[in-house]
């Protein structure tokens, strides 16, 4: 498994310019063109359900990711169980966090790490 991860993760970094947010299908992105540099990996990773749209149809493939939206991706991509997982116990991130969870998974499996404490969930 730690290989697995190890081989999958640098493709997903890679592909952090992607949002994750609402709902739409991959083919309905209205502002990623066919000739667009990414919008092959941008709808296979919305057809792998990893990522998707906003509700308005678009995608928004400029806007930053951050940290928060990467862990979700990651644990996605990677199908990682996130219920009972340690605290991780970061200053910037308690238990009523939306993404609690999935920090606390990429950080159990040693994939994301925080700083001096904290988990910079807003950062990019």
């Amino acid at each position: 498994m730690k290989k697995i991860k190890q081989m999958m993760v640098p493709a997903f970094l890679i592909s952090l310019f992607v949002p994750v947010y609402a709902s739409a299908e991959s083919d309905d992105f209205r502002d990623v063109e066919e000739d667009y540099w990414a919008a092959d990996e941008i709808n296979y990773l919305a057809d792998k359900e990893i990522v998707s749209g906003y509700d308005d149809a678009s995608f928004r493939p400029s806007e930053t990711v951050i940290r928060s939206q990467a862990a979700s991706m990651i644990v996605k991509a990677l199908d990682l169980e996130i219920e009972n997982r340690k605290n991780p116990d970061f200053s910037d991130v308690s238990k009523d966090f939306h993404a609690y969870d999935v920090v606390a998974a990429v950080w159990n499996e040693e994939i994301i790490s925080g700083r001096n404490g904290a988990f910079m969930p807003m950062m990019l």
